[in-house]
């Protein structure tokens, strides 16, 4: 009886610890599989084409579609083909993200920046200056300064455009797409 006891108490405790172990190693390899996942979210470069229906960047873009009609309303042809350019550039690289897309989107951010430029110097010497195109002049250059601040800046700081959330970051590059739109647009109407 004492025998029997024993072993049912020595079997129990067996089964007790091999459920233990079992439970242990279970919740460790789920831990060890969210840290993967993790990790893959967080260091993946955005690969928007898949599994992302819902791509704000993408819808953003259309916004410099009015920079196109904008421009061509006030016969500004060069920066209207400059920012259907930027449009069709952004619209790729929002959907396919690799280093010749976004390089060709740089460059035609970089010429729609140099063009602006070029515009927000004649306008500003050649118009006579009153205080209604003294307020709309800083507002563009905060528009621009704000771009920057967002994308670069945030680039330094890891934050903003960068923010390692991507949902986060990617609502802060569209907030970029809009700030950067409005300056356009008021240096258009100038």
């Amino acid at each position: 009886m004492i025998n029997k006891n024993y072993k049912d108490n020595i079997n129990k405790d067996s089964n007790k610890k091999s459920r233990i172990k079992k439970k242990k190693y279970k919740r460790v390899k789920n831990i060890k599989k969210y840290k993967r996942v993790k990790n893959i979210t967080h260091t993946k470069k955005h690969d928007l084409s898949k599994n992302n229906k819902h791509n704000i960047l993408f819808y953003s873009s259309f916004i410099f579609i009015t920079n196109v009609i904008s421009a061509l309303y006030k016969e500004h042809y060069t920066y209207s083909l400059l920012f259907l350019f930027l449009f069709l550039t952004s619209i790729t690289v929002h959907t396919k993200n690799n280093i010749y897309s976004n390089l060709i989107d740089k460059l035609a951010i970089f010429f729609v920046f140099l063009y602006g430029l070029k515009m927000f110097y004649t306008k500003t010497t050649t118009n006579i200056i009153t205080i209604n195109k003294i307020v709309l002049y800083t507002i563009i250059i905060a528009t621009f300064l704000s771009c920057i601040i967002l994308y670069h800046y945030g680039f330094i700081t890891k934050q903003f455009c960068f923010h390692p959330d991507i949902n986060i970051g990617n609502k802060f590059h569209s907030l970029m797409h809009i700030i950067g739109s409005f300056g356009h647009h008021l240096l258009i109407f100038l």
